[in-house]
Parts: structure tokens; sequence; C-alpha cells
């Protein structure tokens, strides 16, 4: 019910608690549905209900429930917002100062042919150029429509909107190239049946743009990049193309084309031509269909000369027989070349070693052998870096940190050859005990060699 229901009934009540007479209206009885304006809206009517001051409508799809539509002092109401192809459900409520009636008998009908329901307008987009508009919507859901009508206008008013086109009723999407550019268009939609007037829609707002959009940003290397300058710059609405210049002074104006035709979507330019040992100034401009935007920039720089910089991690943690790499990060010109090295002499690709001559040197079934002192050479151009020595260890497991002492319990003695020769017999890591990769005789050998001779 009404949210006012509950005030009303307070009163009553409170009406009733001091001793006053107080009655709520009779139930509203014969309530009836027609159809008016040739089907496209519907007339409710009921007979009046004794001590009724007002009535409450309460309209809703038939099947659904109903919720609050009007409050009205008459004993009938004009619906014009009905829909084709709906049936609604309508039921009165009395009211008085005492409360409120029970409510009526539900009265079911539906217009014929009623109006034409639009639905889901949503927001308008420039196309890719930005020469137009493009409007897209639902087709009408409700109501058979046999045409829509597209309008366009600069204010509020609807009655200042110019027909834009005439649509078929299964069209759901418009490309206006009549917008008003710099200030904002509004749009409405119109449907209709043929019988009943236009329903009308509005889209939100859209400003179309006078010119391109200058691009966002620009930003130069200074000194960094070997041997030209690279020049990077934001995205820009509508572009087709962007127009990069250069020149010697802060001065717009005094700057030139860096090359002879525009450069096509990328929004990046390295920059060989680019004069050395002075300071340089680069702009951008945005063309496409629309006026260019105006210059974004400047951007300050200079070519640069210097070696790359490059960096590994100081050291690498591997258990035996698992994958390890080594990762370099170097930055500088757009060509590196990498070399890695252990303990001071160059690797190759090949066995258990891949990426030498890459950023990121990995070792498959890394073994005991395989540590050491790695390092890498990064190269360009304009020279080469070394980043290193980073120490690769491989990490034993829980093995004995003395090898006589295999059982670790603080002696040496016959416990820790059955130790080692368990470990042995089984093919554990820990028994590798010439630290060849593999287990062998030659472990078992190396062990007794220690056992009689190494300190702990």
């Amino acid at each position: 019910m009404h949210t006012a229901c509950f005030v009303m009934t307070c009163v009553a009540m409170t009406a009733a608690a001091l001793g006053q007479p107080c009655d709520r209206p009779a139930q509203p009885t014969g309530v009836t549905l027609q159809q008016l304006n040739n089907g496209c809206d519907v007339r409710l009517s009921w007979l009046p209900a004794a001590r009724a001051t007002s009535y409450e409508v309460y309209r809703g799809r038939w099947g659904t429930g109903e919720s609050f539509l009007v409050q009205t002092t008459q004993t009938h109401f004009d619906d014009t917002m009905v829909y084709g192809e709906l049936t609604y459900g309508y039921r009165v409520v009395a009211r008085n100062a005492c409360g409120f009636s029970m409510p009526s008998e539900t009265a079911v009908g539906a217009p014929n042919p009623g109006r034409v329901l639009l639905s889901s307008l949503w927001y308008p987009s420039m196309n890719s150029d930005c020469t137009r508009v493009r409007l897209y919507w639902r087709p009408p859901t409700q109501g058979t429509a046999i045409g829509q009508t597209l309008w366009r206008g600069l204010t509020t008013r609807l009655e200042d909107a110019v027909r834009v086109a005439d649509l078929g009723p299964g069209v759901n999407s418009y490309d206006d190239p009549g917008a008003t550019r710099g200030v904002a268009n509004w749009y409405w939609l119109s449907a209709t049946n043929g019988v009943c007037e236009p329903t009308f829609g509005w889209f939100p707002i859209i400003t179309p743009p006078a010119a391109v959009s200058p691009p966002q940003g620009i930003e130069a290397t200074d000194g960094s990049y070997c041997n030209a300058v690279l020049v990077t710059w934001g995205y820009s609405t509508c572009a087709q193309r962007y127009r990069l210049l250069r020149g010697t002074t802060p001065d717009v104006a005094q700057a030139l084309p860096v090359t002879q035709d525009p450069i096509w979507w990328d929004t990046s330019y390295v920059d060989h031509e680019a004069p050395d040992h002075t300071t340089l100034y680069y702009w951008v401009i945005a063309e496409g269909t629309l006026p260019a935007s105006t210059p974004t920039g400047p951007a300050v720089a200079r070519v640069g000369h210097a070696a790359p910089i490059v960096s590994i991690d100081p050291e690498l943690h591997a258990l035996p027989y698992t994958d390890s790499c080594f990762f370099a990060q170097a930055s500088g010109a757009d060509e590196i070349q990498f070399r890695w090295y252990r303990d001071g002499e160059p690797l190759t690709d090949g066995g258990r070693l891949s990426g030498t001559d890459t950023a990121t040197l990995c070792i498959a079934q890394t073994a005991p052998q395989d540590e050491g002192e790695y390092s890498v050479v990064a190269t360009t151009a304009c020279g080469s870096a070394t980043a290193g020595p980073s120490r690769l260890y491989v990490d034993l497991y829980n093995c004995p940190p003395c090898l006589p002492d295999y059982n670790q319990d603080g002696g040496v003695d016959g416990a820790d050859v059955g130790a080692f020769f368990t470990d042995w017999e089984a093919s554990l890591p820990c028994a590798d005990a010439n630290r060849d990769g593999g287990i062998d005789g030659g472990d078992a050998e190396a062990f007794f060699v220690c056992w009689e001779s190494c300190d702990c």
C-alpha cells in the first residue's frame, strides 16, 4: 500500500483513542475500464464511495501486482501511459482523514493498439574520425511501431529540434553527420504505430569536437638512446596521423617537420637524423578529417652516446637436478646483444645451457659442478657494460657440512660410513661426494679419502 496509508491509519487510531468518532471510507465499487483516443489510452471509472474525500489509483502489469499511480478527487482517471501488447490491472482505494478503505476489485484490460514503448537509448559516441555522432538504441519493445524519427536540437526544448531522419521500425542505430561542433547537442527519438501520438525518448547530451584533440603529453629521451632520440606521445581523440616537429629553440614557430610524410597511427618515433651535440625540442600535432590539433610540447632531448645499463641479482640458489635461470635487466638502445660468462669463461648454448646470448640464461637439471660466478656483458652500438658476478649455489638439501662426519653426530667413526652408503645406495644428492653430478664409485672413493684424512 502507498506510504501515506500508514500516516492516515495513525490519524484514525489517534482519533479512536481520544474517543472521537472516525469512520473510514467505504470500498470503491463499479470499477471499469474503457478505451480512449482510438485505443491509445484507457479510462478507469468507479462509483463514488461513501465518506471518501479522495482516491488512490494503483496499476500494474496483470499478474505482477500493483503500485501507486496517482491520487485524485474525481471518480475516473485517464491513463495516457499505456503501451500495446500489455495487459494492465487497476485497483482503487478510497481515503479520508480517518484512513483508507479496502482496495476495490481489480479491473483488467489492455489498450488496443496502445502506445509504442521506447527503452534503452544509450550514450552517443563519435565515429573513429569524429565526423559523425553515433547513436544506438533498442528498437521499440511494446506496441507495433511502423516508423521511428530522430530529432536533434541545441537546447533542451523538443520544440526547437529539427528532424534528422525518418527510420524503419527495426532500425537501432544512426550516424549523424550534421551535429553542430563545439557545443552540446540533444537528440530525441520518437516512434509511432500510425494511430496514437508518437512516443518520445531522449539521449544523453554529446558535444562533438570542433578539431582533433591535442596528444596527451610528449616525451623524448635526453641522452639515454644511442645515436638517436626516441620520441613518444599520448593518444589523441579523432587522430588518424601525427606530425612530429623538431627545433633547436623552444619556439614552435621555428620548428620543422622531422619526416616528409606524417606518422600514421603510431605514437612513437626514433629520430636517427637528430643533430648531435645540441639541445633539441620536439612537438607533435595530431591530424585527421577534422582541423588539426594545437601542438603538444616541447619535449627536451639530446642524442645519446651512453653504453647500456645492465644488472643481475647478486646470487642464485638452486636445488640439485632442477632448472635455474639468471635474468639480466638492461636499458639503452633498441638493439642490445648479450653474452654470459661462468668464472670468466664465455658460455655457448648446448647440453644443459640455453640463452647464453640473450637476457635470460637457463641451466637445465642444475648440478653441483654448475656452481660458480656468472656475469653478463650487454653491448650496443654505443658501448658495453658488465653485470655481476652473481654466485650460483647448488643447495644439497640438509647435507652434512663436514663430509667425514656424515651422520652429523660430532665424531668420525664407522657410523658415518654406514650413513653414507645408505644415501649412496639410494642415489641421494648428498652422496655425490666428488660433486660431479652423478652417484657412482667415484663418490665412494672420494668419501673414504676424506673420511680418513679430512678434519671437521
